[in-house]
């Protein structure tokens, strides 16, 4: 996709320069095209890649809207291929991107419904994945990938009573080990994708191994997932794309005609398959004939189709049979032919297109929309359960299709910023600035529809006025809270806790509040001590309290009162300056454990040739250059907490370090806008660095939040490596964590968005935080990244990260315990009302499926447990509950549960011991370290078991 650039109606070429590798492989491989005995069939698969945004926002899309970048038409598209489909029943076409059907389908009516149901039933429509997107796999979350996909099967199964079985990722850039796990849970059958380094891509054609089976990178859950990747991008072959926008000739059947070239077109595209099957282990091929948001005139594409597949097929001399076909059609056919396929642990980062060329910029490029989706997409979770809770147990009066609206505008924003150029940060500015709308409205509906239930719950009346205001606000967006503290009233601050509660459970909250000497106290009235941070006098503090988490207290409330004595919360004094610091000072504050932190920045490659841009990372040179001075620094000390503030010339760090969290460091970057008046793009780096600490150039990030995956610099598992660029070629997506390891000893970092990051030195770990550019990198999006306010000054942004220090024999789940933490930060609400809240009843997150337990295998394992429930139907829920351990195994117990829970697929569109024995067998090499078998009743490490619910009532299975 980002390879061609649509500039107008008429001026596409069929090979884009843009393409790079994928014609120069094919130009060498054609050239060896040797005589192909066997008969061969070729599954003909017509498609259009409909990106939901990237050049044009989701509605220009649709409807067609023109504009300076893009021509296309999604609308035009579906109309198109329905009305085609309609007149052979041979024909078929497949249907990704789920948003975008659903926006056709609300405008049809009852007749072209009926029509299209029909094409469904007889399988000449097939919905292939089936999300409500092509989601990315760099910089998504494992919850947000699986939520955006149940939303689009949902919608499939109540409209269609459709169930996809193929796993679509031709586009992203790069792809994840989580993703092939999550799609056979999704209960897909394969797999397939595009885009891989052109060097493995080498590789893979020369010993046909561009089929293959990836398994789970370490111990785990056997997930075995075939994977096929494309041999053509997502391209038709050359010079036989037949869309409108493209100037390919069409097949001309008239042999009296001076024109005729059906012969001739049929010789080369029979000699194109020949050369293809030479690749792959198959007589059966397929091929994609489409291209981005094309088809919008599929009569002209399928009528020169149609006479090269009846002209191929009638000549038996060329021992090949082309048929229109889909992805499920072909994974059928392979399947029965009991070849044996190579396997893969790892994943397909990084990308690189050309030697110069890795895709590694998009992991950190618009830190804001990248904050924003990771931030609401936990407390979506949150809120969604809260809901579910409430109606259930009957505690709202509140029709259920007002609450299912609401929630739908929640997922439907999320779903839509889960797009391969949505929070990848590669879409074009004004297209950002859309995503960031659709979320904001989104968060808005269930922030009101949420507090509405709080005013019903606690006060008996609709009408109570909240605020939020928590640590990454402003002491603008926080006028309500500031102005009552300051006139010396109450202010009571509401929570909904999603954790389950441990053993003497507790955590912290952080809150903006105005720099005053405050009294804080629980629902119990007892006084809470914390620590107020400032760093503007009165305007911008931070306040930190530690509170008790209660299994029956979903909701908890405190109170906030100004005093002048015996307060349980002032501000931390500081000592300025207390002693000579520089980038090589050693920080420690309350910890066993000290670190260096360093900012930095790689200059950008300005050139034409393959500058620095929105995707692509390429620093001018390998060095790091200081990015800023040190002109202050201060230590403090307070009841829950010591801290170090370092302020340099363009950044702004508090190092805190909690009493009760031993050897963990939390790290606030703010970052001013980044200067660029000496016209130099700039990619700046925050590093970590341990003295004497030997990694061994080895280091492991997370894969969508979930497993880990080893990386070795400048090395690849399964091909010849050329070292092209020492600092981009080594960058990996960092979604939830990065450590490195020196024999037991580990150091972690987590983030609170996607990054990109590595570890290019022994005892340290360099992650980038923001970038500022100056040129586009030619792959489409055609603007440089360089974002700006509404002002015209450069983006400002606050980022947090954790340091951690463990030992990984000791504390094996110590990164995990950490994730579990930050994904359930408390939805946190401020009230000024007179009265306390009424809290008369014990609200437990475990109220719908009571008798359903859940506990350690082992008597040292940690009781990690993540849990999400939606509403379903207005009568069932959608349980999701996670085993959030590196190592120990859990028990799941339902002989107790009063009701029916049958466990299905990840998007519940099917029941799972169904799936598991209608599934697709393959011949592959078994792992000796994973389990052979998936027990309902035990829930492995970091494994999701997802559960329809229904109480005393007999559950209709489908």
């Amino acid at each position: 996709m980002k390879q061609i650039i649509l500039v107008s109606l008429c001026v596409i070429t069929a090979l884009c320069n843009l393409r790079f590798k994928d014609k120069e492989q094919l130009e060498r491989h054609h050239s060896h095209i040797q005589d192909v005995d066997e008969f061969l069939t070729i599954h003909v698969i017509p498609h259009s890649h409909d990106d939901v945004g990237w050049l044009k926002t989701v509605e220009q899309y649709f409807y067609g809207l023109r504009n300076d970048y893009q021509w296309a038409n999604v609308e035009y598209v579906i109309d198109s291929y329905i009305e085609e489909l309609q007149k052979d029943q041979d024909r078929k076409f497949i249907q990704v991107e789920t948003k975008f059907f659903k926006m056709w389908w609300d405008q049809q009516n009852e007749t072209i419904r009926d029509i299209t149901k029909s094409l469904v039933s007889n399988r000449q429509l097939q919905f292939i994945s089936g999300g409500w997107c092509m989601n990315d796999e760099a910089t998504t979350y494992y919850e947000d990938i699986i939520d955006q996909m149940t939303l689009g099967h949902k919608f499939l199964l109540e409209t269609f009573n459709y169930v996809p079985s193929i796993g679509w990722q031709i586009d992203p850039f790069g792809h994840q080990n989580s993703q092939a796990a999550l799609s056979y849970q999704m209960g897909f059958n394969a797999w397939f994708f595009a885009r891989i380094d052109f060097e493995d891509k080498e590789n893979r054609l020369d010993n046909k191994n561009m089929e293959i089976i990836m398994l789970p990178p370490a111990e785990g859950v056997q997930y075995p997932m075939f994977t096929h990747i494309q041999y053509y991008h997502y391209e038709a072959p050359p010079s036989f794309n037949f869309d409108i926008l493209r100037s390919t000739d069409a097949i001309v059947d008239n042999f009296r005609s001076q024109s005729f070239n059906l012969k001739d077109k049929s010789d080369q595209l029979v000699q194109y398959f020949k050369s293809q099957s030479l690749h792959y282990k198959s007589d059966h091929l397929i091929h994609t004939f489409g291209s981005d948001f094309q088809w919008s005139d599929s009569k002209v594409f399928y009528h020169n189709l149609d006479k090269l597949i009846r002209f191929i097929n009638n000549n038996p001399e060329y021992k090949m049979k082309l048929q229109y076909s889909t992805p499920e059609e072909y994974i059928d056919e392979i399947n029965k032919q009991n070849i044996t396929y190579e396997t893969k642990q790892d994943d397909f980062f990084p990308y690189s297109d050309q030697p110069h060329a890795f895709w590694t910029g998009y992991f950190t490029s618009r830190v804001a929309i990248k904050g924003y989706v990771k931030r609401l997409g936990r407390q979506a979770q949150i809120y969604k359960k809260f809901i579910a809770l409430l109606f259930q147990q009957k505690l709202i009066q509140d029709d259920y299709q007002n609450i299912s609206n609401t929630i739908y505008e929640l997922d439907n924003a999320l779903a839509i910023c889960q797009h391969h150029d949505a929070v990848t940060g590669t879409e074009k500015q004004h297209v950002n600035d859309d995503y960031i709308n659709i979320l904001s409205n989104g968060e808005y509906h269930i922030t009101k529809l949420t507090t509405k239930y709080l005013s019903q719950l606690l006060y008996n009346r609709t009408n109570v006025e909240y605020e939020q205001c928590e640590y990454n606000t402003t002491a603008l967006q926080c006028g309500k809270t500031y102005s009552a503290l300051k006139a010396n009233k109450t202010v009571i601050v509401t929570i909904i806790d999603g954790k389950v509660k441990q053993e003497n459970n507790t955590d912290i909250i952080c809150i903006k509040v105005p720099n005053l000497k405050l009294l804080i106290k629980d629902q119990n009235n007892q006084v809470l001590y914390g620590d107020i941070d400032c760093t503007n006098g009165f305007q911008d503090c931070d306040l930190y309290f530690k509170y008790q988490i209660y299994q029956n207290n979903v909701i908890q409330y405190f109170t906030i009162q100004p005093v002048l004595y015996n307060e349980s919360a002032s501000e931390i004094q500081l000592n300025v300056n207390p002693f000579p610091y520089n980038e090589d000072t050693l920080i420690t504050l309350n910890s066993t454990k000290s670190f260096k932190l360093k900012y930095a920045y790689y200059q950008s490659y300005q050139q034409k040739d393959q500058a620095d841009g929105a995707y692509i990372f390429r620093p001018l040179n390998n060095t790091k250059i200081v990015y800023g001075n040190i002109s202050y620094i201060a230590i403090g000390y307070g009841r829950i907490m010591s801290l170090f503030r370092i302020v340099r010339t363009y950044t702004k760090t508090v190092v805190k370090q909690f009493y009760d969290q031993k050897d963990t460091f939390d790290i606030q970057t703010f970052i001013d806008q980044i200067p660029i008046n000496d016209s130099i793009g700039k990619n700046i780096i925050m590093v970590i660095e341990v003295p004497n600490f030997n990694s061994n150039k080895t280091f492991y990030t997370d894969s969508n939040g979930l497993q880990f995956q080893k990386r070795i610099i400048d090395y690849r598992p399964q091909y010849n490596y050329s070292l092209h660029e020492n600092v981009s070629g080594n960058y990996y997506p960092i979604t939830s964590a990065i450590y490195i390891q020196d024999g037991q000893d580990c150091i972690g970092l987590l983030n609170d968005r996607a990054q990109g990051g590595s570890s290019l030195e022994n005892g340290q770990i360099e992650i980038m935080i923001q970038r500022r550019l100056l040129y586009d990198d030619s792959r489409g999006v055609g603007e440089a990244l360089k974002e700006t306010d509404n002002k015209g000054n450069g983006l400002v942004q606050q980022i947090q990260h954790k340091l951690t220090f463990f030992n990984i024999i000791n504390q094996p789940n110590q990164i995990r315990k950490l994730q579990y933490y930050q994904d359930l930060q408390p939805l946190v609400y401020f009230n000024f009302e007179s009265q306390l809240p009424l809290i008369p009843f014990n609200l437990n997150w475990f109220l719908p499926f009571q008798g359903f337990k859940i506990e350690p295998l082992l008597i040292y394992g940690e009781n990690l447990l993540k849990f999400n429930y939606i509403l379903w139907k207005q009568d069932e829920l959608l349980l999701r509950i996670q085993n959030l351990q590196e190592k120990f195994s859990m028990k799941i117990d339902k002989i107790e549960f009063q009701g029916q829970a049958i466990r299905t697929t990840l998007t519940g569109n099917q029941i799972w011991n169904n799936w598991k024995i209608n599934s697709l067998k393959w011949n592959y090499q078994r792992q000796s370290n994973s389990f052979d078998e998936d027990l309902d009743d035990v829930l492995y490490p970091l494994q999701i078991q997802t559960y329809l619910i229904r109480q005393n009532e007999i559950f209709q299975q489908q």
